[in-house]
């Protein structure tokens, strides 16, 4: 994520917790994130439409321009999906893709980010 930041990308987390644990996890990361909008701050949770919709008002940029980048189906890529934003699937496990709403980026790792800030080809 680093290789992400210095390319310019903003790097927004959207989290089904509180401020208090989200910060505790904060300190230990070794990336500045532009924003961290939690469930708290919401009034919800992933995947509710409302949580989604209150965060693309607070990241201030269009769908289409967003790319989200999560571990899970359920409660971030599809909605993440029909809200418009582009989305990459953290597939860890090489699991079989849920049908209905796929990923457009399917990435072992976070690498898959970085070759996309870098302009590189990314393998899917």
């Amino acid at each position: 994520m680093t290789r992400t930041r210095a390319a310019g990308v903003r790097l927004v987390i959207l989290s089904n917790t509180d401020r208090d644990l989200i910060s505790h996890s904060l300190r230990h990361l070794r990336v500045p994130f532009d924003d961290v909008i939690t469930a708290e701050d919401c009034g919800t949770y992933k995947p509710d439409p409302e949580f989604f919709r209150q965060a693309l008002e607070r990241i201030g940029v269009t769908p289409e321009r967003i790319r989200h980048v999560a571990f899970g189906f359920k409660y971030d890529n599809a909605p993440a999906k029909r809200f418009g934003m582009r989305t990459a699937w953290i597939n860890r496990h090489d699991e079989p893709q849920q049908a209905g709403e796929p990923a457009d980026h399917t990435w072992r790792d976070l690498w898959g980010l970085a070759g996309l800030a870098d302009g590189w080809p990314v393998p899917d």
